[in-house]
């Protein structure tokens, strides 16, 4: 049972969010940004745009026109559509219906949700700020720094391998905003060479690109489009994934089944560079007109 408190603050905050959507039954996810505005929201929509179990993010980091990646984040309330969140996850707060997974639901307990100015301050039980990530985005006002104490047990850092295996699986449940929520904010995705979608060989840079020229496309063109991870590689700041795409092309009504090789680059635990290896004749092959 979920016990996040909701300020005075906080619920003007989201009803001005409200009151500008045009969504008939909206429902509220929480989303880190450098700006104020989110663009339109149907690209953070699950991989399939008719799943009906499709699951929203919890959260997702958007700096798509972001200056620099080191601008302050921002805690602002994204609108969405009621339907597209799975039962499990509706949360009814003063009357405002909240995206939050069971996960978070449980974790939750005793948890503030405050406003300074634009940005809402998410606070736990003992007054620390756990969103946003950056407290400078709140003018340092109402929302403490929480400085770091050498006395203090460190959490381990997470392998770049459970990275690699939290992407895959976020993908695979169609959750593409934690998807993106894992990218650099720089980062540099290559498709094979000769790639239908990449066919001038230039990397696409930011997760914006990435959404806008690979994932908006795979849930438009491609039926039941899945990446099957065979194995995961270790190799420090790379991991290696082997692996096979499955899917049905809509235009052409033909089915994939091709052998696939990615190697990820991760930065500061982010993944900062994709290579992808595949014959791409098999794309060709199936996405050729009848």
């Amino acid at each position: 049972m979920c016990s996040l408190t909701i300020t005075d603050a906080a619920y003007s905050r989201i009803q001005r969010e409200l009151a500008d959507s045009p969504i008939e039954c909206p429902i509220v996810s929480l989303v880190q940004s450098a700006r104020a505005k989110l663009p339109p929201y149907a690209m953070l929509r699950p991989i399939d745009p008719d799943a009906s179990d499709g699951d929203l993010h919890d959260l997702a980091l958007e700096r798509s026109d972001a200056d620099s990646p080191s601008l302050p984040s921002l805690l602002i309330p994204g609108v969405y559509s009621r339907e597209d969140v799975p039962i499990e996850s509706r949360v009814e707060i003063r009357g405002i219906w909240f995206s939050f997974s069971p996960q978070w639901q449980q974790r939750m307990k005793g948890w503030e949700l405050d406003a300074v100015g634009d940005t809402l301050v998410l606070k736990d039980a003992t007054g620390k700020v756990i969103l946003p990530s950056n407290p400078d985005a709140a003018d340092g006002v109402g929302v403490p720094r929480i400085p770091a104490r050498a006395s203090e047990k460190q959490e381990p850092t997470m392998s770049h391998v459970q990275v690699a295996k939290d992407i895959y699986l976020a993908f695979g449940r169609g959750d593409i905003p934690a998807v993106l929520a894992a990218f650099h904010p720089e980062i540099q995705w290559r498709q094979a060479e000769g790639h239908p979608y990449q066919a001038d060989s230039a990397p696409w840079v930011g997760p914006q690109a990435v959404l806008d020229k690979l994932f908006m496309r795979l849930g438009g063109e491609w039926e039941g489009f899945t990446v099957s991870v065979r194995e995961l590689h270790d190799a420090g700041e790379v991991v290696v994934m082997e692996g096979r795409y499955t899917g049905t092309y809509k235009p052409s009504g033909r089915s994939l089944d091709a052998q696939v090789c990615h190697v990820l680059r991760f930065r500061d635990g982010k993944l900062f560079g994709f290579q992808q290896y595949m014959d791409t004749g098999q794309l060709h092959a199936v996405m050729a007109p009848r």
